[in-house]
């Protein structure tokens, strides 16, 4: 691999850091710090590509921009009335799931509105990094969340109570994060470790598959259970309250938005599949970190649009289930 200083990408991309002079002297050792180093996964050419995109590239901006700052608000609202539900047992569960989503709607609004992809060399390299990849445990994050709650509120047979642990929910938040971090370190302070960007790629693919397909798996199962339990908890307030329709809409309505939660979950599982599908699509084409063409800046574009799409998509449905206001 040449050095990093002399790549073709260096002369056609400035995410994160604007191109440098040529150091003299021998060359570098593998694996050590620069201070010129540039970004791992190709970017095109931007003085030529926003010229070609025209108001294209403000509306990838602005409109997305806007869109991560609007989920950061529900996430937040969400959160606040949350927090006043002391009688909810579940409450912290969905506490939590609105808090990542409002970490990411933050993150993707400062990035976005601030120096969008860093395509102004605005940020440093590992900070860079952060900004680009945090999307990934934050959402692999919530679902798990999210997927978890709905198996315990619906008892579903033969599955683990492990599953439902809060060090098990802690120690696999922990480790996505983990995971995406030392990624974001490592490719961010050498440009040679950049195979480790690929590595976080493979992990969040396979965590997106994993969980996504589990749902799908087990949906018609889990909507069963609410169907069933909303029935027999409708008839026996019949028995109990005859002729009460009071009561009997009073009874049905946490099992109501208990189904409608798990097919709102079903769509966010199939956006997780849309991400992943991205993810694995970016490691083996022109965009894969490993590679040192120049994307064409339409395709670019649409891609990078795509992905922040289906993250909103995903962000949305999440605080949708885990809203107290439905």
């Amino acid at each position: 691999m040449p050095p990093a200083n002399t790549t073709a990408r260096n002369n056609t991309a400035a995410w994160p850091y604007p191109e440098g002079e040529p150091e003299s002297g021998p060359e570098a050792e593998p694996m050590t710090p620069q201070n010129d180093i540039p970004f791992a996964e190709p970017v095109p050419d931007w003085p030529t590509a926003k010229i070609t995109w025209g108001a294209a590239w403000e509306f990838n901006i602005y409109f997305t921009g806007a869109m991560f700052a609007l989920l950061s608000v529900v996430a937040l609202a969400n959160m606040i009335q949350f927090a006043r539900q002391v009688g909810l047992k579940s409450r912290w569960y969905f506490v939590a799931l609105n808090f990542l989503m409002l970490l990411l709607g933050v993150v993707r609004t400062i990035f976005m509105f601030v120096d969008a992809y860093n395509s102004n060399g605005t940020f440093p390299a590992v900070l860079a990094y952060f900004f680009v990849s945090f999307a990934f445990p934050s959402l692999t994050s919530a679902f798990y969340i999210l997927f978890t709650t709905l198996l315990k509120a619906t008892k579903l047979e033969n599955i683990s109570p492990k599953i439902y642990d809060i060090k098990v929910l802690v120690g696999i938040i922990s480790f996505n994060y983990i995971v995406a971090l030392a990624g974001d370190l490592i490719a961010g302070l050498y440009f040679e470790g950049r195979v480790a960007l690929l590595l976080c790629q493979s992990v969040f693919v396979i965590w997106g598959l994993v969980f996504s397909i589990a749902y799908f798996i087990l949906f018609r199962r889990l909507y069963k259970k609410t169907v069933s339990s909303r029935k027999e908890m409708t008839r026996m307030s019949q028995k109990m309250h005859a002729g009460s329709k009071g009561v009997i809409a009073a009874q049905e309505q946490p099992r109501s938005k208990m189904s409608l939660g798990v097919k709102v979950t079903l769509l966010a599982a199939v956006f997780f599949l849309l991400i992943s599908a991205l993810n694995f699509y970016g490691m083996v084409s022109e965009f894969s970190v490993l590679t040192e063409r120049t994307p064409e800046a339409w395709s670019w574009w649409a891609y990078q649009l795509t992905f922040r799409l289906c993250e909103l998509g995903m962000g949305f449905t999440i605080c949708f289930v885990a809203s107290p206001f439905r």
